[in-house]
């Protein structure tokens, strides 16, 4: 599940467990999940962001 602000993706983004080891071998420095996030875009499902204020 990612977080969604205006159609773009951000933090945060929750992950299963299953999928941490394949998450964890694509990610380099700064990267972070953006690979297997791009790679899995089917399985992602979005959450808006409320705003206060």
């Amino acid at each position: 599940m990612a977080a969604y602000d205006n159609g773009r993706s951000g933090h945060p983004v929750l992950l299963a467990r299953d999928h941490w080891a394949a998450v964890a071998a694509l990610a380099v420095g700064d990267i972070g999940a953006r690979p297997y996030l791009r790679v899995h875009a089917d399985a992602v499902r979005g959450a808006a962001l409320c705003r206060r204020g």
